[in-house]
């Protein structure tokens, strides 16, 4: 059911001919649960029922801030049948980022764990739009915040009923079109305040059906998601790609190196998605004969270079691809499972144009570096724009391009090379230094679980490098030979000139560094200086 006519391109069509398909076949497993096509359908036609009694119809804005579990994953497709549109927030917010976000939502109802209670408690005389709640029990641990805590109307789901209509009748569902809006999703923030991207169900569904092409997903497929569902990563990379060929997905509350390879046979699991420093924690563990006692078969992902790939594909024995998109572009880039060129984004989806520019917008070169920029061939198929932000619209739209922020090239062959963010590339005595490439250098040093590079201010203008490094467990580190290591692998321009040890880099949930919080954060007392502590480079 991969290829759907675009009238059945809804995220609620997909899940009813799903279920038509597949019936009984297991769908969803969380802990001991296993969820059928057919159960999931029946969840959210029955949430849906209730939902729609209590006012949510067609076009609904509806805020929804739940943990990793079938609670969740039922709301999503609740939402989709009603042609409502949903708003995840990311459950790590709190204090002003749950009051600008639930504010910017612009959403009557918010459908909250229990255990997040206390934080709207703090925060909800700020919060106008939210008028009433729906509170989910499941999952929230003991002595959790009481509705009592938070003075808007209430019903906790699903101990009490949202309705008395056991589930939806088909005929009273609204109907729904592939162009409407399914979700608004926002940006990580990480820098600057946070856009609500709105996203219609075919931007969805072609997510989901070039992911199932590129990585040959099939049904007997069961897909590891440690990624939340407030985030797209989750709904549309991997559960979306798994019901159109009728595999399973096995959903964990998060990454977890120490759990990760358990999971994988708990579950059988087949396939993968991997983000950021995943498959470098995975390889930091040390050897063992279980290496390739699994199961696994493919992984897909982003941010890896192609070294760490090799790495993992040579020592794991599963191969891992890789593509470049965003939460506004859709993924405008797949690297071919029968062409690899590990490292690169791969080439073009037909869907796309994508070109790599110079800050006039116009092309460069095969080789050279520039803003990453992307536009539909096909209606639908990238975001409708931020909502309530026009300006921000057309400003990302400029001369008819989408512009990424992103830096990257294209090699002569057609292969797209992600470099960095533009606003991550460091500036260093004349010198453009990609954090990207520092940051992969020093995570090579066998006492580095982790790290990120960041700019500092310079005494004479421009930029520093600052480096912060997580240590491996149990391993002392000494910034000297850091640096040293650093020294013999960089250019000497990007060697970091700051290094600072932590236990832990400032993360979202979706596993991106908040890199604005460590540039916030400068040099502190706790920084070592390469400079103060006499360490000469060679520039041979």
């Amino acid at each position: 059911m991969i290829d759907q006519p675009k009238a059945q391109q809804t995220l609620g069509a997909l899940l009813v001919d799903a279920a038509s398909r597949y019936g009984e076949r297991p769908f969803i497993l969380y802990g001991d649960e296993r969820v059928s096509y057919a159960e999931l359908l029946r969840r959210a036609e029955r949430l849906a029922a209730g939902l729609q009694a209590r006012g949510v119809g067609h076009g609904a804005r509806v805020a929804f801030m739940l943990p990793n579990g079938l609670e969740i994953i039922e709301l999503w497709f609740a939402l989709a049948l009603l042609g409502a549109i949903g708003v995840p927030v990311n459950t790590a917010f709190r204090g002003y980022q749950l009051t600008y976000l639930l504010n910017d939502a612009d959403a009557p109802l918010f459908v909250v764990g229990a255990q997040y209670l206390d934080r709207l408690a703090a925060v909800q005389a700020d919060v106008g739009p939210v008028e009433r709640l729906i509170v989910a029990d499941a999952g929230a641990p003991d002595g959790v915040a009481d509705v009592a805590a938070v003075s808007l109307p209430a019903l906790r789901w699903p101990s009490e009923p949202l309705a008395d209509v056991p589930t939806a009748p088909r005929a009273s569902l609204p109907a729904v079109d592939y162009r409407d809006p399914v979700a608004t999703l926002h940006t990580s923030g990480t820098t600057g305040p946070s856009k609500g991207v709105i996203v219609c169900h075919r931007h969805e569904y072609i997510l989901g059906r070039n992911m199932a092409v590129e990585m040959g997903l099939r049904g007997d497929d069961t897909y590891w998601c440690g990624f939340p569902f407030f985030h797209n990563t989750a709904l549309a990379l991997i559960t979306l790609p798994v019901l159109l060929v009728g595999g399973a997905v096995a959903v964990v509350e998060r990454f977890s190196a120490s759990r990760f390879w358990d999971e994988v046979v708990r579950y059988g699991c087949t396939a993968f998605y991997y983000l950021g420093a995943l498959l470098t924690i995975l390889l930091k563990a040390p050897p063992s004969a279980r290496d390739r006692q699994h199961t696994l078969r493919v992984g897909w992902g982003l941010a890896a270079s192609g070294e760490t790939m090799q790495a993992f594909e040579a020592r794991f024995g599963v191969p891992v691809l890789s593509g470049y998109g965003s939460t506004e572009a859709n993924v405008v880039c797949y690297e071919p499972l029968g062409a690899r060129r590990p490292g690169s984004a791969g080439k073009p989806h037909p869907e796309f144009d994508v070109r790599v520019v110079d800050d006039h917008d116009e092309p460069v070169p095969p080789g050279a570096v520039g803003e990453i920029v992307t536009r539909p061939r096909e209606p639908y198929v990238m975001f409708l724009g931020y909502y309530q932000k026009p300006e921000a619209t057309v400003a990302a739209w400029r001369n008819l391009w989408f512009h990424t922020g992103d830096a990257g090239r294209f090699d002569a062959d057609g292969y797209l090379y992600f470099v960095d963010r533009l606003k991550d590339v460091i500036r260093r005595r004349g010198e453009n230094i990609s954090s990207y490439d520092v940051e992969y250098v020093a995570s090579q040093h066998p006492a580095v679980l982790e790290c990120a590079a960041v700019a500092v201010p310079a005494e004479l203008g421009e930029d520093e490098v600052k480096l912060v490094v997580v240590p491996r467990p149990g391993q002392s580190l000494d910034p000297r030979d850091l640096i040293a290591f650093c020294a013999e692998r960089l250019a000497y321009f990007a060697v970091p000139r700051y290094v600072q040890l932590s236990q832990a880099l400032p993360k979202t949930p979706t596993d991106k560094v908040e890199k604005h919080r460590l540039r916030a954060e400068g040099v502190t007392a706790a920084t070592w200086d390469r400079e103060r502590a006499g360490v000469q480079l060679h520039r041979a």
